[in-house]
Formats: C-alpha cells, sequence, structure tokens
C-alpha cells in the first residue's frame, strides 16, 4: 500500500503539505470566524493574542508550504524518472510537468499567504495578497491529486475538491487552534470563561465546516468511484471507506464533545476539555495521514 501510494517519503511529504494547508486555512478562518465573533469579558481581553495567535499558526503552515516544494520535487523526480539522469534535469523535467507548476504556485500562493499576513496592517494591500494566496492554495490540491486528471468531470472535480480543502482547515485547522489554546488555559484562573466562549464562537463553524467535508466527500466517491458500485474493492476505495468512517467518527466525537464542553468549563474542568479537544484533533490526524496515502493511490479505472 505504502509503495502503490510513491513511498514513504512521498506520503510523508504529502502528509506535511496537508497539514501545512490546513493550518494556513484553519488558523486564518480560526482569526476571522472565531475570535472575531466570540463575545464576553473575558474575551476582549486577550481578542488581540489570541487573533494574533491564530494568524502565526497560519504564517507557520504557509513557511511550511514554501518550504516543502523542493524536496517534494526531488521525491517527484526520483520516483518519476531513471536515477542516471542528472538530478538537475529530473528535477527541471517534473516542474515542467502540469503537477510540477501546480507544486510551485502552490509555493508562490504559500509565500503570498505569508507576506499579506505579516504585513496585514501596513495596508488593505496585502489582505487582498493573503485573499488571493488563499484561494490558490485551496485549489492547489486539486492539481496535485486526482481531482484535475479527471478526463471526464475535471472541473466538477476540481470544485468539490476545492470546497473539502476548504471545509477540512475551517473545521480540522480550526480544532488545531482551539486545542493549542485550551492546552494554554489548562492553569490560567481566568481561563474558563475565555474557553467557553471560543468554544460557543467555534461550534457554527465546526458544524457547518465537517458537513461540507462529509458531502464533499461522498462527492468525491461518486466522481472516483462511480459509488456505490464502484466501491467494492481495490486500495483507493478501501483507503477511502476507511477516510469517511473516520471523518464520521471524528465528527461524531466533536458533537458530542460540544455538547458537554460548555458545562465542563463552567465548572472548571478545563483539563477534561484539553483532553477530548486533544483526542478529537488525533482523529482528525489520522485523516490527514489516510488521505495522504489516498492522494498518491490510483482510484478505480
Amino acid at each position: 500500500m505504502i509503495e502503490s501510494a510513491g513511498g514513504f517519503y512521498a506520503i510523508a511529504l504529502r502528509g506535511a503539505a496537508l497539514l501545512g494547508t490546513i493550518a494556513v486555512v484553519g488558523g486564518w478562518a480560526f482569526a476571522q470566524f472565531v475570535v472575531a465573533r466570540a463575545s464576553g469579558p473575558a474575551v476582549e481581553r486577550y481578542r488581540a493574542s489570541l487573533a494574533l495567535f491564530s494568524i502565526r499558526l497560519a504564517m507557520a503552515g504557509a513557511a511550511l508550504l514554501a518550504a516543502l516544494m523542493v524536496p517534494r520535487a526531488l521525491v517527484e523526480a526520483f520516483a518519476s524518472t531513471t536515477p542516471a539522469d542528472p538530478t538537475g534535469l529530473l528535477v527541471l523535467e517534473v516542474l515542467r510537468s502540469p503537477w510540477g507548476i501546480a507544486l510551485v504556485l502552490q509555493a508562490a500562493a504559500a509565500a503570498m499567504v505569508f507576506a499579506g499576513l505579516r504585513f496585514a496592517g501596513v495596508s488593505r494591500l496585502y489582505t487582498r495578497l493573503t485573499d488571493a494566496g488563499i484561494a490558490v492554495l485551496l485549489v492547489a490540491p486539486a492539481f496535485l491529486g486526482h481531482a484535475a486528471s479527471d478526463p471526464d468531470r475535471a472541473l466538477a472535480s476540481v470544485i468539490v475538491n476545492t470546497l473539502h480543502v476548504a471545509a477540512a482547515g475551517g473545521w480540522i485547522g480550526a480544532l488545531l487552534v482551539l486545542t493549542l489554546i485550551a492546552r494554554s488555559l489548562r492553569t490560567r484562573e481566568d481561563g474558563g470563561p475565555l474557553l467557553a466562549a471560543l468554544i460557543v464562537s467555534f461550534h457554527p463553524l465546526a458544524l457547518a465546516s465537517a458537513g461540507t467535508v462529509f458531502v464533499t466527500g461522498l462527492a468525491t466517491a461518486w466522481l472516483r468511484m462511480g459509488a456505490p458500485e464502484g466501491i467494492a474493492n481495490s486500495t483507493y476505495s478501501g483507503l477511502f471507506v476507511a477516510k469517511v468512517v473516520l471523518v464520521f467518527v471524528t465528527g461524531a466525537v466533536g458533537a458530542g464533545h460540544a455538547k458537554a464542553a460548555k458545562k465542563r468549563v463552567a465548572t472548571v474542568d478545563r483539563a477534561a476539555v484539553a483532553r477530548t479537544l486533544l483526542g478529537e484533533t488525533l482523529l482528525a490526524a489520522l485523516v490527514l495521514l489516510v488521505t495522504a496515502v489516498l492522494a498518491g493511490t490510483a482510484p478505480i479505472g
């Protein structure tokens, strides 16, 4: 299975790129839709620092994506051509391919996002630069995976994949931010009301994003495998079913957690909230791992 997905290094780099994309979208979304909309006296005191933390996580994701361009090109070059060729020619050949062009655009978009977030307060131009970069980062995975190579339904596949990436970032990426914040608030006396406000503000984003992830996942199954009849055999279909199950379980855990979290925070059981958030995040990490393998595995047909 690992070899059919491109090998260990390709999977690891693909997973790191997914994590970088999720961090960019999640950090940006958390600042825009969770921190900005949270209310209460506890929030007002820390709103600026929470937004800064979210943006810094997005910048770290952007830096990771930009840094991954060269190693991903090298791994792809060695996997797709003969080892006897000079390394420079191998990499150049890869970068001239549609996949390589998408890789370069992804790295350039990541650099745009990093610069846009870094200098966001200087001019509205940097805000527009960030928005444009994020838009490219949402579309790029379609051209680095199977979506854009669909001979009959490429446009539909790209649109569905883009929505899937955006929703995954809004859910898993923002969940990562919330988990990190929750763990930092475990010992703070004023952490309970702040965490409660953030959870309440995060819930609508998580609900909408998780639902979109599930729906676009089913649409992807139909586009790739002709679901339901295509989900019958092959490594790809098995991995896809595993991913859908993990998404469902993670969403169910998140829904149950959302119901209990506010009560736990109100009773100052912030450690329990942090643990359950961490568990949900680890389940989401498994989803990313399966996705990294799935993206390198040939679909049915």
